[in-house]
């Protein structure tokens, strides 16, 4: 089916409804257009919703994309009506008829061509379902799971003997009656063939007499899963043999008697239960399992799941210091193991040949012997070196997954001709799942199904990075929210909920994580294994969202929807690309790109962050932004020449996340920027020059972040006050700076007080004066409210901190962060009370002299994580570091 129409679809009818409702004034046909349109959708969503229960018809899936196109068609229609309404709302648009009139006709009869369209294809697949109706759908072209002997056989141990040894350790522990440990890890990575020498393991025997070991596919019903673990033991209790396989066990009795007919067979024992390959839909049968199990007599038992999905392992009562994860293997292992597969049948034509030569010498025979050794080996580098010259770019293609080098390695060593090594290398790395690379792709794939469809979207997002790309988060997650994959609501933000998916992409072993915040654990940066990414490219393919070349670079496309764009790439042929939705720059530099840029109207995400045009580009280019009325995400971080965004930026009304974070030279803002309604993202940090935010900022009522706001002593009629940001009440993250001469009026008192949805709160005040005229009375006005969840603190020039810092009036708090101030040794205050801090960083604080004994032991009860650097008179501080920040962790075990 088509992985992005779902989130997209839902927005849309959400909205129809919305314009249906506002357009009082539309002609009749207009609006019976638009509610034509509404049930046109509904029935698309109905029917691929439908597909996605179970495995689509290829007919069905081949024609399911096209479904997009005509969505994504009635999006731009959707959002140039959402658009008017709000020039309308303004007062901006005039009320002259004849305007209206033409507007409604010329998108009456858009909605006409995409309703006839919708309904051809609604009808064509309406009868491809009815005709496949009463059939099953065809096989899938991956196995539901994968069985010991397709990955393990004992003469392959390579690389694992420390994971074995880590689990006995914790098998052979004396003090557990019922023990659980978690192997998580992506498909193909071992864990399976870890399992299985565990439980091969003859000190593991001796501790655990009794052996289960079963696979627990996704698509696993109760009765099968409970019938193979009565199976298991049928074969290892022979003395003792089960009875659960008699007629009416197996005719499928209830899973409440076949759990207890396993249980009372494991009764007086000391079992391992192996439970391999588990998903998040064998959740609810596991966890009554090992509730029985647990109020059972056994002696002893442990437990070893294995899966794909990092949050399978705690609902089943795993705990963290019990998950395992393996790594990739290192780059000698990787080498042996692929030396293993690849190399039988060169070293035999080597040996054969090598025969050949001495049966053919005149030389007696023991002077043959006696220099053997040497044209042997003379023989072989010659022979074998361009094979390993070959292997060795395969193994690094491979990044250490087992899986890749046994397939790739396998299939080589079925051959001793060098032509086919390259030929198979040369395919092995175009992205594809049928050929070389099946099984690995097989796997992903069952990992992909498993994913929730909105998981699903986001992941095929990584297709346009390049190889060994490291993201940044936070411009994939803006991508995603201005693409409108995700939409947040009144409890989350769509950020928030961005940074949610992205974890459990990470959980599932799909993304890998380069940086991440400590305190939180919050993501920063991350990449995707090579392999991983060739799977994504054959999905987005597949989807007609992108379009790839044979060695897996993205290539322009008529249909393409996304494009990351690098330097290879030539400007002028994204006029090939008229129906994008987002273009990334991927690599900085001067392209001339406003020339070639005029057809891309129905583009919703931008980033050309850390480009290097200059100056007469940048305006150049912002003239061709202004034309773009629909898109949702600009960011243009890092422009270093940027120096004014324009009046023309107020055009965009559709605009949800503006980022010019970093821009160092920009110096004005637009005042027309508070026309953009629609805002929930603004980011001005760190731009140096830009003095003020412009007043009117308290308009953007639906603004979530907002970060670089300047506070300034005597606020002119043209810059924003302290007292407007109190009329942004979905405000969930705020940065501003203060100059230390600032002055807080008696109605700018409970400003930050009124913002009941903050969380996160970061102030800086001016460091080019060492003393500020400020008191700490005067900023003991400035209260925030208690929902506040991280604090940060940066140039504060007082000895003690406001009274606000307090775990009374920020009872949620759970970061805190002071950077450069002359901060004594108050760090809590209050009536005694405890902190709920769990991190904490303190750096450049030279007159610190808190005791670090006492805050953590009385004070900061939950801190678990502290950073610490530049702060010399902390008392009792146990890390201390002359050459770098020193970090503190508490020991929970």
């Amino acid at each position: 089916m088509t992985e992005i129409a779902g989130t997209v679809l839902s927005t849309m009818i959400g909205q129809l409804l919305q314009v249906i409702t506002n357009e009082t004034q539309c002609a009749r046909d207009f609006k019976r257009e638009f509610d034509s349109m509404k049930e046109g959708l509904e029935t698309i969503n109905k029917l691929i919703g439908e597909q996605d229960k179970d495995n689509c018809p290829s007919t069905i899936k081949e024609s399911l994309p096209k479904f997009r196109d005509l969505m994504y068609d009635a999006d731009d229609i959707l959002t140039d009506c959402v658009i008017r309404q709000e020039y309308k709302s303004k007062g901006l648009l005039s009320k002259f008829l004849p305007w209206n009139f033409f507007f409604q006709l010329r998108t009456c009869k858009k909605i006409q061509d995409i309703n006839q369209r919708m309904k051809d294809k609604c009808d064509h697949l309406a009868k491809r379902l009815e005709l496949t109706r009463g059939r099953s759908f065809l096989t899938r072209n991956v196995s539901e799971h994968f069985r010991w002997e397709q990955y393990y056989t004992s003469d392959e141990i390579i690389g694992l003997d420390s994971d074995v040894i880590k689990i006995k350790e914790w098998i052979l522990l004396r003090q557990y009656k019922l023990q659980r440990i978690a192997i998580v890890g992506m498909g193909g990575l071992g864990k399976t063939t870890i399992a299985k020498l565990i439980s091969d393991d003859a000190d593991v025997s001796e501790h655990l007499k009794t052996k289960i070991s079963v696979s627990a596919s996704q698509n696993h019903t109760v009765e099968k899963f409970l019938s193979s673990i009565i199976q298991e033991l049928d074969k290892n209790l022979v003395k003792e043999p089960a009875k659960s396989g008699s007629k009416s066990e197996q005719s499928g009795s209830k899973a409440d008697d076949m759990l207890n007919r396993i249980i009372s067979c494991l009764k007086e024992r000391s079992c391992l239960i192996i439970l391999d390959d588990i998903w998040d839909k064998n959740l609810e049968l596991c966890n009554k399992f090992f509730s029985l199990l647990s109020k059972s007599t056994l002696k002893r038992c442990c437990i070893i799941i294995t899966t794909r999905d990092q949050d399978v392992a705690t609902p089943v009562g795993v705990d963290e210091w019990l998950v395992h994860k393996p790594k990739f293997l290192n780059e000698n292992d990787s080498w042996s193991l692929f030396c293993k597969h690849a190399f039988a049948k060169v070293n035999k034509n080597c040996v054969q040949q090598f025969e050949e030569v001495r049966e053919q010498s005149v030389e007696p025979f023991e002077e043959v012997r006696e220099h053997s050794v040497q044209p042997f080996e003379e023989m072989r580098k010659q022979y074998v070196q361009p094979f390993e010259e070959v292997g060795k770019q395969i193994v690094a293609k491979c990044g250490g997954l087992p899986l890749a080098i046994k397939t790739i390695g396998g299939l080589l060593g079925s051959t001793g001709s060098l032509h086919k090594w390259n030929e198979n290398w040369k395919s092995f790395c175009q992205p594809h799942i049928k050929g070389e690379k099946y099984d690995i792709m097989a796997s992903l794939q069952l990992s992909y199904k498993a994913l929730p469809l909105h998981l699903r979207q986001c992941l095929l997002c990584f297709s346009i990075y390049p190889e060994d790309c490291e993201i940044e988060a936070e411009k994939l997650i803006h991508w995603w929210v201005g693409e409108g994959l995700i939409q947040g609501n009144d409890s989350i933000t769509a950020t928030e909920l961005g940074f949610q998916y992205l974890s459990k992409l990470i959980s599932r072993c799909l993304v890998e994580v380069v940086e991440s915040r400590c305190c939180d654990r919050r993501v920063l940066k991350c990449k995707m294994h090579d392999l991983v990414r060739d799977f994504t490219l054959v999905m987005a393919k597949e989807e007609k969202l992108c379009s790839f070349d044979d060695e897996g670079k993205q290539k322009f496309d008529k249909h393409s929807r996304w494009l990351g764009f690098t330097s290879e790439m030539d400007a002028k042929s994204l006029e090939k690309c008229p129906k994008l939705r987002a273009l990334l720059l991927m690599t900085s530099g001067q392209t001339p790109f406003e020339r070639n840029l005029y057809s891309l109207l129905s583009l919703r995400a931008l980033d050309f962050s850390d480009n290097k045009l200059d100056k007469v580009a940048l305006n150049k280019l912002f003239r061709w932004i202004s034309s773009l009325k629909r898109l949702a995400y600009l960011n243009l971080s890092g422009a270093e020449r940027l120096e004014e965004v324009p009046d023309s930026i107020g055009k965009l009304r559709n605009l949800h996340l503006l980022v010019l974070r970093g821009c160092t030279n920009l110096s004005k803002l637009s005042p027309s920027i508070t026309y953009l309604m629609k805002l929930i993202v603004l980011d001005v940090d760190s731009c140096g020059m830009l003095t003020y935010l412009p007043r009117g900022l308290g308009r953007l009522c639906h603004l979530q972040e907002l970060s670089g706001v300047r506070l300034v002593r005597q606020p002119n009629r043209r810059s924003c006050s302290l007292l407007e940001l109190g009329q942004l009440v979905e405000l969930r993250v705020l940065r501003m700076s203060l100059s230390n001469d600032i002055e807080i009026t008696v109605e700018e008192n409970e400003v930050l007080s009124k913002l009941n949805k903050l969380k996160i709160l970061a102030i800086n005040f001016d460091p080019k004066e060492s003393e500020g005229r400020n008191s700490p009375e005067m900023l003991d006005l400035l209260s925030p409210p208690s929902t506040l969840e991280q604090l940060y603190l940066r140039c504060y020039c007082h000895e003690r901190l406001p009274r606000w810092v307090s775990p009374d009036s920020l009872p949620h708090l759970v970061y805190l962060c002071m950077e450069e101030g002359y901060l004594l040794n108050d760090i809590c205050t209050g009536n005694g009370s405890s902190w709920k801090v769990e991190g904490l960083c303190l750096k450049d604080l030279p007159k610190l002299k808190t005791d670090w004994g006492k805050l953590v032991t009385e004070q900061m009860k939950f801190l678990s994580y502290a950073k610490v650097s530049g702060c010399s008179e902390l008392v009792n501080f146990p890390c201390h570091s002359s050459d770098k920040p020193s970090v503190w962790r508490r020991n929970p075990y």
